[in-house]
């Protein structure tokens, strides 16, 4: 996954690191790989895209020159060949022109007598800014003037695109198979031009994988050079080349309108006027001023419609918005985008308060599409010269602790609820917004490409940004933007934007540590070097150093931290702490959190128990202002609300995430919280010439060398990475950080389901089944996984109702609008047909229907046994209804009758995964995990809102609902997942 810190590195990496260290461990080597240890050689090609115009200069035009010229072993003719060996040596002496001279002596004149001819030095690449640049420093010998001239027309030409290659000339592919002369090059295609420049990266990813990363490349393109003359008549000269990731960090991007392109940009139907065309500042907006609060977001989107192209789409959406014939009952109009991922995404909406503000939002993943499809330039040989990662990717995803939520829809918001099953306050968010939260284990996710950023702010950010000439750094807004989310959601977070120079896209890093690292990651092996002895095999590592890089904002971190508590209020140093686990200073004072010992301390902490309960209260108080109760009422707008709660999210976070740590590291006294980031040591290690590591990749080595408490408590991620080619031989450099270790099992307190009254995570599951999510099915079958994981995957269908009075009983259903005319999503649609179901019918029984039978049919199309389960247990069930019957009663009865339904008896019937929940009030829903010390469940249900309602048109999620409860008038029975026949 792109976006995670402490990836580990890709297989055929972690394969050369095995290999090598296998080889160097062995006794007994054998003729080749003696050979490979004791005669290690590398070697560097520089490759000029300089076509020659003028012929009179050289007698040769085109990129004749280029290919006859190539900076290899000296220089080489390196013109492509086809069917036929390429001659890649010079050799004797020879005088003649430089269109026909092939002498490793005598280019350029024999003034100084008989010369050798020019080549590289050295080379020096290096990544800059945190991985979005690579940098290239390249020192080449020219012996004479002639050869001055040949090197200044091809490779001293500023702005010019050269390729840069470079690789260990043997190698080992596995412990038995040698590599003697490693040929891996590119230069051919690329003098010839059958490479653009995304094109010609992904051929140096496949070249690097193929040797087994032992060939690396740069593309770029020059951005400086020196040189100097010497007494002797030669030259040497420098040449840095620098990667296309400059141009992203620098590219000043023109959003000026191009043309005078027509736009609607009236105001929406909310009732505020604006005029077309209007100067920003007679809006009432200052760029400056983030609480605008006089000034409407309809005439401030208005008045930008003729700014810029983003003000001018805005303003589009905002008239859509305006037009749209649905109304929800929260206030919300929604605009739903393509289909790129054969999904159908909420990319706009609009939000009503009720004060008769409406507020307008963009999802992130679609405003980075805009970015790219009408702001990025074009590139003249296809693309674009920057892209982005899937835009409507679920997987770039960011740590999110269990409360967090945005302080401030004037900047962002994401959609998530609040509430206990069974109760009137459940409060939604963006309720019909696409769901932006992603549950792994214990822990909970935030998917970057889900987050709605507020119109107005970006208006915001863009005016803020602009130079003088109306450009802006393309990267500064996307990092201003993200800084805004980090601001309005607890400081928990510090995502940036770069540049992934190997794929040329920007990517989005959070430094927050992951918890679950390890189970989310693509490549989860972690690479160990050997540094020290022999155990576990040689080393191919030169050289290692560790060393603290302490900063003047580590001070007070390292004062609490010197204590193994590690935790005082304000301040949370356990990172810190875990290092000095097992020693104590009998002299300094120790520093704890008024948590324990004197009558003062247990009274001062009495006192923040009872901050910690205002919190809590503030924090539900913010909810239900900014929230929809029941998701048919309207969200209140309050800045004064907005500005108070910033600071008060902001210490519940991290209150809550150190009783979090401190609950843990009774079980595991190495914990540590993930947002205390990175520890302040670098390890840098050097060895012999690797490609393929990369920023933000993590490694570990043999712990023999480090202080004894250190491999239990840190990962090293690495920040830098350089390689050198010198004499012949090429080393790699990587320089790295720490980050804290502990385990996915951290236990991080969950998403609460009620504003005042949380229902804790479950610690211990006496369940024979374990509680599952979408990404870990432990000892659940296959089959219950996947059913659980469909009907989350529903989670926020809904219908579009025969009519909108908006009138509804105490119970929130609705009052003669029980009719469902559809479904607002037309695939969800087309599947409900599927299984039977039809225009004004109740639909709870179809969508249980719906999951079991893609489950089925999914985990059949693997497991035989499945396949047959469905064909023959269900034969009794009518079609297309299959795999039940169309009446949830009707399904409890007949599949009680085949031994696949038992009654409910209070206290003592437990459900399992998957299984069918049918209550006595005609409503059945699909049940996720259970915790049995709560007896309470996941409920995933079909035409509810979430509440109590079995009529609430849409597909919702109750993360804990009362088994023994009386919801929906009590539970009935269980229908049983039939695994067995």
């Amino acid at each position: 996954m792109g976006n995670i810190v402490g990836e580990g590195f890709d297989p055929y990496v972690v394969k050369q690191i095995k290999t090598r260290q296998e080889i160097l461990g062995t006794p007994d080597r054998n003729y080749e790989q003696l050979v490979w240890e004791n005669a290690k050689t590398s070697w560097v090609k520089l490759v000029s895209s300089a076509d020659v115009t003028d012929i009179t200069k050289f007698g040769i035009n085109g990129s004749k020159l280029a290919e006859k010229y190539v900076l290899f072993n000296g220089v080489t003719d390196e013109s492509p060949r086809e069917g036929a060996l390429e001659v890649y040596q010079r050799s004797g002496i020879d005088i003649n022109p430089v269109a026909t001279n092939k002498g490793a002596y005598g280019l350029g004149g024999t003034d100084f007598g008989f010369q050798p001819m020019p080549g590289i030095i050295s080379a020096n690449i290096k990544t800059e800014a945190r991985g979005s640049l690579k940098t290239g420093t390249i020192q080449i010998k020219a012996n004479n003037k002639g050869q001055f001239d040949i090197i200044s027309t091809l490779y001293i030409r500023l702005g010019y695109m050269m390729l840069l290659e470079w690789g260990n000339s043997s190698y080992f592919k596995d412990v038995n198979t040698f590599v003697s002369d490693n040929k891996a090059s590119l230069a051919d295609g690329f003098l010839t031009g059958k490479y653009n420049y995304n094109s010609i990266l992904d051929a140096i990813a496949v070249k690097r994988k193929d040797t087994e990363g032992n060939y690396d490349a740069l593309i770029g393109k020059v951005v400086n050079y020196s040189w100097n003359f010497n007494r002797d008549g030669s030259y040497d000269i420098t040449i840095i080349i620098r990667s296309q990731g400059d141009v992203i960090e620098a590219l000043k991007t023109n959003i000026l309108l191009t043309n005078n392109d027509a736009v609607t940009a009236t105001s929406s139907t909310s009732g505020t006027s604006g005029t077309s065309g209007t100067n920003p500042g007679q809006a009432g907006f200052d760029a400056k001023d983030p609480n605008r609060g006089y000034a409407s977001p309809d005439s401030i989107i208005v008045a930008f419609a003729y700014a810029h192209q983003i003000g001018t789409k805005f303003a589009q959406i905002q008239w859509e918005l305006g037009q749209n014939q649905y109304k929800f009952f929260n206030g919300m109009h929604i605009i739903k985008g393509g289909w790129g991922d054969g999904k159908q995404h909420v990319d706009y909406f609009s939000q009503e308060y009720n004060n008769n503000r409406v507020e307008y939002y963009v999802r992130f993943g679609e405003f980075l599409d805009f970015l790219k499809n009408n702001i990025i330039p074009n590139v003249t040989n296809g693309g674009k010269l920057i892209d982005f990662d899937d835009v409507n990717s679920e997987d770039i995803i960011i740590y999110s602790p269990g409360r967090q939520i945005s302080s401030d829809p004037r900047v962002c918001i994401f959609r998530y609820v609040l509430g206990e099953e069974g109760k009137t306050d459940v409060y939604y968010i963006a309720g019909d917004a696409d769901g932006c939260i992603r549950e792994v284990g214990n822990n909970k996710y935030i998917k970057l490409m889900y987050v709605y950023f507020n119109f107005v702010f970006i208006l915001k950010i863009i005016e803020d940004l602009k130079d003088e000439n109306g450009k802006i750094v393309l990267i500064d807004l996307l990092n201003a933007m993200l800084e805004g989310y980090c601001k309005t959601t607890g400081n928990i977070n510090t995502i940036t934007a770069r540049v992934d120079t190997d794929v040329n896209k920007i990517i989005f890093i959070d430094e927050t540590a992951i918890p679950d690292r390890e189970a989310l990651s693509v490549n989860k092996e972690t690479a160990k070097f050997n540094v020290y002895g022999l155990k576990g095999g040689g080393s191919f590592v030169r050289d290692m150093q560790l060393r603290t890089e302490i900063t003047p904002d580590l001070a007070n971190m390292i004062t609490i931290g010197a204590t193994s508590n590690g935790y005082v209020t304000g301040q949370d140093s356990t990172m810190l702490s875990n290092l000095n686990n097992g020693t104590k200073d009998r002299i300094k004072p120790t520093i704890t959190s008024p948590n324990d010992g004197d009558d003062k301390q247990a009274e001062d902490n009495k006192s923040i128990e009872e901050k910690y309960k205002t919190a809590i209260k503030a924090y539900g108080v913010f909810n239900e202002t900014i929230g929809s109760k029941g998701n048919i009422t309207k969200p209140t707008w309050d800045e004064s609300a907005f500005s108070n709660f910033s600071s008060t999210l902001v210490q519940l976070l991290e209150y809550e995430e150190q009783q979090a740590t401190q609950t843990l590291r009774k079980t595991n006294k190495y914990a540590s919280s993930p947002g205390n980031g990175f520890l302040p040591f670098n390890l840098t290690l050097t060895m012999d010439g690797l490609a393929g590591i990369k920023i933000y990749q993590k490694y570990t080595v043999d712990s023999d060398f480090l202080p004894t408490n250190y491999p239990e408590t840190m990962d090293f991620i690495i920040k830098g990475v350089s390689n050198q080619i010198q004499n012949n031989i090429w080393t790699t450099t990587v320089e790295s950080l720490a980050i804290p270790r502990y385990g996915s099992s951290s236990k991080q307190k969950a998403q609460p389901t009620n504003p005042t009254d949380p229902i804790s995570p479950d610690v211990n599951q006496t369940n024979p089944q374990k509680p599952i999510t979408a990404e870990n099915i432990d000892n659940v079958s296959i089959l219950r996984n996947t059913i659980v994981k469909i009907a989350k995957s529903y989670v926020g269908q809904s219908e579009i109702p025969a009519a909108y009075n908006g009138s509804r009983d105490s119970k929130g259903n609705l009052i003669n609008v029980n009719d469902n005319n559809g479904f607002k999503d037309p695939t969800f649609g087309t599947k409900m047909r599927g299984v039977g179901w039809g225009n004004y019918s109740q639909w709870c029984n179809y969508f249980t229907n719906l999951v079991w039978k893609e489950a089925y049919a999914e985990v059949g199309a693997k497991e035989p046994t499945v396949k047959q389960i469905n064909s023959t247990v269900f034969t009794n069930f009518s079609n297309p209804s299959k795999p039940l019957a169309a009446k949830c009663f009707t399904s409890f009865e007949q599949m009680k009758k085949l031994g696949y339904a038992k009654d409910f008896i209070i206290g003592k019937t437990l459900p399992n995964p998957g299984d069918l929940i049918v209550y006595k009030d005609s409503h059945i829903s699909v049940c996720g995990k259970v915790n049995t010390k709560t007896r309470r469940y996941e409920s995933i249900d079909g035409n509810s809102n979430g509440n109590s309602s079995r009529n609430g048109g849409a597909v919702s999620f109750t993360p804990a609902r009362k088994l023994d409860g009386t919801v929906l008038g009590g539970i009935k029975g269980i229908i049983i997942v039939p695994e067995k026949l």
